[in-house]
């Protein structure tokens, strides 16, 4: 991710951290003064910038005890702001690197590319790849164990691929209409092939 460019396009560095935190994890409500620590953000800042939010429907405010915490909108046309936050997170990043080298096409799907998951939903994650589905969910332990989250890959070959999408395979048919963080390659390049 250019820094200094999504800085300015959002504002600052500051926002631009802040908006990383909402839309990453857009289901989890966070008290403001844990959200001010992990953003590394001043508290009276940032809370008048997350009232603002609030009341243009950016940010929902939630009660939270005697205090109140806030949690990224759930309007979808604010949806594009989960895949692009979460293209570039750390564990997006962990789970690429992890990716074995014959993948022609990787792409997480499911609840956490929707931006729908809970802390418990597992992270799927499509592999189009000559490699052992076995020795592929095998590599991605690791990076399951760093972050708490299950990690399953559904791998298959490009001709396997572009044949249960001939056949209208519900699942790849799925995958092709359904948002997705897209790891590596294209998936429209792969099912024209």
């Amino acid at each position: 991710m250019n820094r200094a460019l999504f800085s300015e396009l959002f504002g600052g560095e500051g926002r631009l951290k802040a908006l990383r935190l909402l839309y990453s994890h857009p289901g989890q409500a966070l008290p403001l003064r844990e959200f001010a620590a992990a953003a590394g953000i001043d508290h009276a800042q940032l809370h008048r910038l997350l009232k603002r939010w609030a009341a243009v429907g950016l940010a929902q405010r939630i009660p939270h005890g005697k205090s109140v915490a806030y949690r990224a909108s759930d309007d979808p046309a604010l949806r594009p702001l989960v895949s692009l936050f979460k293209q570039h997170d750390e564990l997006v990043d962990d789970i690429r690197a992890a990716l074995p080298v014959s993948t022609t096409y990787a792409a997480i799907v499911g609840s956490y590319a929707r931006g729908t998951e809970s802390a418990q939903s597992d992270i799927d994650v499509l592999v189009v790849a000559n490699a052992s589905e076995i020795k592929t969910n095998a590599a991605l332990k690791p990076v399951a164990r760093k972050h708490g989250r299950s990690i399953n890959a559904t791998v298959m070959r490009a001709n396997r691929f572009r044949t249960l999408v001939k056949e209208g395979d519900s699942f790849v048919l799925a995958t092709l209409d359904s948002p997705r963080i897209e790891l590596k390659g294209q998936i429209n390049e792969l099912s024209k092939s």
